[in-house]
């Protein structure tokens, strides 16, 4: 399957969070939800986050244990 545009990932993304300008959303949910979706790998999926995070006012919200 072809992967989405960071655009339309976007768009999505905007209209199941009504259209909030800043969203702030956890890294793993938007990992699991995007290779589910997709059937990509993770890597594809944080590649996707990045680019959201640089192109859009996106802040996901990274765990980090340790």
């Amino acid at each position: 399957m072809k992967l989405p545009t960071v655009e339309r990932i976007d768009e999505i993304l905007k209209s199941d969070y009504e259209n909030h300008v800043e969203l702030t959303i956890f890294a793993t949910e938007f990992v699991n939800w995007f290779t589910a979706k997709y059937g990509c790998s993770v890597v594809s999926a944080y590649r996707m986050m990045n680019q959201l995070e640089n192109v859009y006012d996106y802040r996901f919200i990274r765990w980090f244990n340790g």
